[in-house]
């Protein structure tokens, strides 16, 4: 009787041994797969990020073209369509807070599509590093990667214009664009228009590096 006590009970540890052992396996196959699929949208964001850059190419708008570009002026312009995001099929990167800016002849994009963000990276380098970022807040986050930029709007009839307050750069463009009017600073901006301004902070961190 005892034999086959001893015998039911090391059946039941090798099936328990057995269930432990395919679970961690299928952790482990979880976990490739779900990094070999984040893998290939991250390759599609920077393809995304690199052809973006490579648009400003047909847009002439001077002889010299330093200077930034936002996606929702290349859009507006016919230059570029609107990017979707490879982590949501359902949603677009961002065309406020994606841009090209060219120094010099060389070309640095910044793509944000959802959480994460290609920022300020030269396209000429073989990998890119992609940040993951929290939404802007006017509200100070507690935390040691924080980033803080002022973000400008304008009032008209007591009332904010734009719904949300954006970077210089856009919120000039916005202006210009809606206005009809042609300030190329913000400073000449704010000298004739009722500009307001908010600080935002947000939370970025690296979240790949060398991505090819």
């Amino acid at each position: 009787m005892k034999d086959r006590q001893n015998n039911y009970a090391f059946i039941a540890n090798e099936l328990i041994t057995i269930i432990v052992v395919c679970l961690v396996l299928f952790i482990i196959i979880a976990i490739m797969i779900y990094q070999s699929s984040n893998s290939e949208k991250f390759h599609i964001m920077k393809y995304n990020a690199t052809n973006m850059a490579t648009s400003i190419t047909s847009y002439n708008v001077s002889d010299n073209l330093d200077g930034i570009y936002y996606l929702q002026e290349l859009i507006d312009n016919k230059i570029h369509s609107e990017v979707k995001s490879p982590f949501n099929a359902a949603s677009k990167c961002s065309e406020t807070e994606s841009f090209v800016r060219i120094e010099a002849y060389k070309k640095y994009v910044t793509l944000k599509c959802g959480a994460y963000l290609i920022d300020n990276q030269y396209i000429g380098e073989p990998t890119f590093t992609i940040y993951k970022v929290s939404d802007w807040s006017i509200k100070k986050p507690e935390s040691k990667h924080i980033e803080e930029r002022i973000k400008y709007n304008y009032v008209d009839n007591y009332r904010n214009v734009y719904d949300e307050y954006y970077d210089a750069e856009v919120f000039l463009y916005f202006l210009n664009r809606d206005k009809k009017t042609n300030y190329n600073t913000i400073e000449e901006a704010i000298d004739h228009e009722k500009v307001v301004t908010k600080t935002f902070y947000r939370e970025k961190e690296v979240f790949i590096k060398n991505q090819k």
